[in-house]
């Protein structure tokens, strides 16, 4: 990240001189459903404020998972609520980290932002809805980004709807299915970014190790839970696997 000579800050582009180290995010308000999004084009060669990457990500989400809600609509229109529940869930927030980071990785090494970058990049997106919806599952969260955790809102919708069954019960259920789909659809907008076949298979190394190191890490947390306090050994263990492998290093 850089601050061009008229102060703002964006992504170098490849030949430009970096002028002083600006910071990752900007806060830029979510892509909400029925907000129009950023378009998603970008200028090959020229700086991107933070802003506008993250507008781009966004509007190659929304664009996505408009398609795949047709396509799990045309099986059974009462199946699209799950795309309709990860749609929901990357646009209440979010600050998109894992694309920013592998968009960087991309033109750290020379090569300019364009769709099939920005595809690929938003991929990652939706594997962290999938961590995150599991996640809140596995640790009872109220909240997730200001809203009820999926699960807890899908519940409370189950409970008001009268329907017959346990209502926490579906809403696990149902926001599991849907963390499944989103990990579905990682691979899916992956595999559909426009790359060679060769670059697809050099990031399927890279991702399969994301994906076991984070869920590692997440086993290493639950079966710690409940036992004497970990050692500053033990901490560091979780947050390289947990966190550093799968939010930084990965995508870059």
């Amino acid at each position: 990240i850089v601050t061009d000579p008229r102060g703002r800050d964006g992504l170098l582009a490849p030949g430009r001189a970096p002028v002083r180290a600006g910071r990752l995010c900007r806060g830029a308000p979510p892509c909400l459903p029925g907000r129009r999004a950023y378009d998603g084009s970008v200028t090959a060669g020229g700086a991107v404020g933070l802003r506008e990457l993250k507008g781009a990500i966004d509007g190659v989400l929304l664009r996505f998972l408009d398609e795949q809600r047709a396509e799990v609509a045309s099986l059974d229109p009462s199946a699209a609520a799950l795309v309709d529940e990860i749609a929901r869930v990357v646009h209440a927030g979010g600050k998109r980290l894992r694309p920013a980071f592998c968009c960087l990785g991309h033109v750290a090494a020379g090569s300019p932002l364009g769709d099939a970058i920005l595809r690929a990049a938003a991929s990652l997106e939706l594997l962290h809805t999938f961590a995150i919806l599991h996640d809140d599952v596995m640790d009872r969260a109220e909240v997730r980004r200001g809203e009820p955790a999926a699960y807890r809102r899908l519940a409370a919708q189950r409970q008001a709807s009268g329907e017959r069954g346990d209502p926490l019960q579906f809403g696990t259920s149902v926001a599991v299915l849907a963390g499944d789909l989103a990990f579905t659809l990682s691979d899916t907008l992956l595999h559909r970014s426009g790359f060679a076949p060769e670059r697809l298979a050099a990031a399927a190394v890279i991702l399969h190790g994301m994906r076991i190191r984070a869920v590692a890490g997440q086993y290493l947390d639950l079966s710690g839970a409940g036992r004497a306090p970990a050692d500053a050994g033990d901490v560091r263990r979780i947050a390289r696997l947990k966190t550093a492998a799968y939010s930084v290093e990965g995508p870059l």
